[in-house]
């Protein structure tokens, strides 16, 4: 099977195309270039259109993702600077201020809406295709601090679960494509901060592995047996009570935006340490 990689950064395309040629030496590899958060969408999506235009894409996996450079509030996540009351310049981190959230509805929910646009219209025409949409167990569970991350990807369950029924199926009104949306906890990526692998974090190939053995079998899933047993969980605790469900990850959630605030804090003053030195050498 010959890939396209769709990404902002051209680096890490280069990177990820010669990784699959070295290791598959007969496939094609294709990079296009886009950021899905440019305001501009209709520049960016007009530019995949063409870059895909007379491909047969048989499977589009919609990964590209967008969270909180830490767990935040509401309000305090819009802020230019936010952070600051509680750890001065340091937790004025990148990536806050009015535009993450129009950034994460971008990248989150109007990507994943207009590569099926682009897509599925000739997967229908050849009556057969794929569509994997990577969501979170964030749409399952509570996920105080995160908030607007949890819900953009409430709408990639609902969005995918309806575009299944819409056009999965081999019968009159269906057009055989398989549309499912893979929910997983905590993998060790560079978005979940976490390096080290256990039995509920896997690492991307343990879970990749495992997430494709579910695909045509189940619309909407894990995809991989130990965060099932998580979500199930805590969906267990909420029906018992909400209210203590919620205090609790509400509680571990301040505990990680603590940890965050204080390791940027550290950071920033090792900053200014090191351009103070600098001066007094000059």
């Amino acid at each position: 099977m010959d890939v396209v990689l769709v990404s902002r950064t051209q680096a890490k395309l280069d990177a990820t195309a010669d990784e699959i040629r070295a290791q598959y030496p007969s496939r094609r590899v294709k990079c296009v270039r886009a950021d899905f958060t440019d305001p501009d969408t209709s520049a960016v999506y007009s530019h995949v259109g063409r870059e895909l235009h007379g491909l047969e894409v048989g499977v589009l996996v919609n990964n590209v993702g967008l969270s909180y450079p830490h767990p935040e509030y509401f309000l305090k996540a819009a802020e230019d600077r936010c952070g600051d009351a509680d750890g001065g310049k340091a937790a004025a981190s990148a990536g806050w201020g009015p535009q993450l959230f129009d950034d994460m509805v971008r990248c989150n929910i109007t990507s994943m809406v207009n590569m099926c646009r682009l897509v599925m219209p000739g997967m229908a025409d050849r009556k057969r295709g794929c569509v994997i949409n990577i969501g979170s167990t964030a749409s399952r569970i509570p996920c105080p601090l995160l908030t607007m991350y949890g819900a953009t990807k409430k709408f990639v369950e609902k969005f995918s679960r309806e575009l299944n029924t819409e056009y999965g199926g081999k019968g009159k009104h269906g057009t055989n494509i398989t549309v499912q949306c893979v929910m997983p906890g905590y993998v060790a990526t560079k978005m979940s901060k976490i390096a080290r692998t256990s039995w509920l974090v896997p690492s991307p190939d343990t879970f990749v592995k495992s997430a494709l053995q579910t695909t045509g079998l189940e619309p909407v899933t894990t995809g991989y047996f130990p965060h099932t047993l998580m979500v199930k969980a805590i969906e267990l605790a909420e029906s018992i009570s909400e209210s203590m469900m919620a205090r609790t990850v509400m509680n571990n959630m301040l505990g990680i935006r603590a940890r965050a605030l204080r390791r940027l804090a550290k950071e920033q003053q090792q900053r200014e340490e090191a351009q103070s030195a600098t001066a007094t050498d000059k």
